[in-house]
């Protein structure tokens, strides 16, 4: 009897199928256990992300909090203090901070006039007795009463000695009425009458002395004094003005100046080198919004060592299009891209950046990549190095010297950068990478002052003038209308001005403010700081009360 194939191989087929099913399964399951994998792994990398981005995020934080407390806490200067350091570290640096001499010096030394590093004092200061003064001093000669020889005739009384002491006196005020009292006398023979000259005056018929005036711009705009304090040490002196008059003179002491604000900006224009920078200032209410609108002091340092300030409510590029629109020569900036696009759009400029303001893009990372940003700071600092020993010496000597040390510094210091980003990997938030970029995207403005020994290395020249405006705002704290902005930007131009060219700003006030009603229009630009110093410095007119009155008040004067 044949057996039926069919059911001869049933037991095997079942045993393929089976395992076929479970093959089947199995590879489901490792499908379904990798993809598991799969998901795991990209929570893992969506997990360590987020984690990077919060340490990100969290560093970005810490950054803003040790800004800000040195901000509050921290030294205002960017000087490095490299005495603080280790001389280990000092020695590092190339003995910038602390140069080791071979054996003791000796206990005297004396020192060239030309080589002194010390700031010399002004040759015009004298000294009599302990007191240091000068030639503008007001010095009073008081005699001592005494009572026992008030009743003992003068030729009975010899004088044995005098014995001159010396003090510094603060008055109770410096404000006073003083009565001007004008006589008309008339001739008894001839009835002819004899009138008085007429007192000059800024303003007619105006209470204020050309002094007061003075006084009032000088105290707010040199000396940071708001005109709410100045009014109440008015009314300390029993004298009782309104405030809002005040306001209001000073307003139109600033329109009289306007003239001379004007010749001072194309003065400053002319120059071949122009140093330009701005600070906020709030100005102008805005009844709207309720507040103080946002407004900009743009300033413009010369190369003939005056400055010019000008407000703008807009921080934009039209303000340069419009300011410096016949302007020729190089522009001296910090990183602002509107003073690039208008360098690039305007014929006949040239571009030159700031290294203060690089140096301060890498100091930003130096938390982060301490050891890269230490080299960086050493060649910059370096280049200041050179900078000083070449400074006040003829321009030929200051470009042998950048060209034969500074250039390979800088050449240096921009291979340095360039090789850097190139071999290492960065992510577009590191703080060195921004700094190198910043650097790097700069780099032909940058090196534009090793072939001009003119150009200056930074535009902390500028920033220094801009200081007094902002711890001005301090106390002010801001500008009710713009067109007292606008006024403001021309009492700090000529009184900054002033101060470059070493010329007392109230002598120089009184003076113009006087001078400037009689002096015609085609000569107004003798009447700029700088002019006016060498053709009227060494006369300056007075306030009527200068030598006539008031030597005679002196006496009546409260201690």
């Amino acid at each position: 009897m044949r057996q039926d194939p069919s059911l001869s191989q049933a037991p095997g087929s079942t045993c393929n199928a089976e395992l076929a099913a479970e093959n089947a399964a199995l590879r489901a399951r490792l499908e379904a256990v990798e993809a598991e994998r799969r998901v795991e792994l990209l929570r893992g990398q969506e997990k360590d992300a987020k984690i990077s981005e919060l340490q990100e995020e969290l560093q970005s934080q810490l950054d803003y909090i040790a800004w800000l407390v040195k901000q509050t806490q921290g030294p205002t200067s960017e000087r490095r203090s490299w005495e603080s350091l280790e001389p280990e570290a000092q020695l590092w640096l190339e003995g910038m901070a602390l140069k080791l001499p071979e054996s003791p010096p000796p206990s005297k030394t004396t020192v060239k006039e030309h080589e002194r590093e010390r700031r010399e004092n002004p040759t015009d200061i004298s000294k009599t007795g302990r007191i240091k003064h000068g030639p503008n001093a007001t010095i009073i000669d008081v005699d001592v009463k005494n009572p026992e020889v008030e009743d003992i005739p003068e030729d009975q009384l010899e004088l044995v000695e005098t014995k001159t002491t010396q003090k510094v006196v603060r008055v109770s005020s410096p404000f006073m009425i003083i009565n001007v009292h004008s006589k008309t006398y008339r001739r008894k023979d001839d009835f002819e009458e004899i009138v008085p000259p007429e007192i000059p005056e800024v303003f007619e018929n105006s209470i204020y002395d050309v002094s007061f005036l003075a006084g009032l711009a000088i105290d707010k705009y040199q000396f940071h004094l708001p005109l709410y304090r100045q009014h109440q040490s008015i009314k300390n002196s029993d004298i009782f003005l309104d405030r809002g008059h005040l306001t209001r003179v000073l307003h139109r002491t600033a329109e009289l100046l306007e003239p001379i604000y004007e010749a001072l900006c194309s003065s400053v224009l002319n120059s071949k080198i122009l140093t330009a920078d701005e600070t906020p200032t709030p100005a102008g209410h805005n009844k709207k919004k309720g507040k103080i609108d946002k407004g900009f002091f743009w300033a413009f340092f010369g190369d003939q060592k005056e400055i010019y300030y000008l407000f703008s409510p807009s921080r934009a590029r039209a303000v340069i299009d419009d300011a410096l629109a016949s302007f020729q020569g190089h522009l001296v900036c910090d990183g602002y891209s509107a003073y690039e696009s208008f360098v690039k759009e305007t014929e006949g400029t040239e571009l030159v950046q700031c290294w203060s303001h690089t140096r301060r893009e890498f100091i930003k990372a130096e938390k982060r990549d301490e050891e890269r940003v230490k080299w960086v700071l050493r060649q910059i600092q370096l280049m200041y190095d050179i900078e000083e020993k070449v400074r006040g010496k003829p321009p030929n000597k200051v470009l042998k010297a950048r060209e034969r040390e500074t250039e390979p510094l800088v050449k240096a210091l921009f291979d340095f950068l360039k090789r850097t980003i190139a071999e290492e990997t960065f992510v577009p938030s590191d703080p060195f990478l921004k700094a190198a970029n910043y650097a790097l995207n700069r780099e032909e403005p940058l090196k534009a002052f090793l072939e001009n020994p003119d150009l200056p290395l930074d535009t902390n020249h500028l920033e220094r003038e801009l200081r007094p405006q902002a711890v001005g705002r301090k106390n002010w704290m801001f500008h009710v209308t713009k067109e007292g902005a606008r006024h403001a930007a021309i009492f700090y131009s000529l009184i900054r001005s002033c101060i470059l060219v070493d010329i007392n700003p109230t002598v120089y006030l009184v003076d113009v403010l006087q001078r400037i009603a009689t002096l015609p229009a085609s000569k107004t630009e003798l009447l700029t700081p700088r002019l006016w110093k060498e053709h009227f410095a060494f006369a300056p007119m007075r306030s009527p009360f200068h030598e006539v009155l008031l030597p005679s008040a002196m006496s009546n004067l409260k201690l």
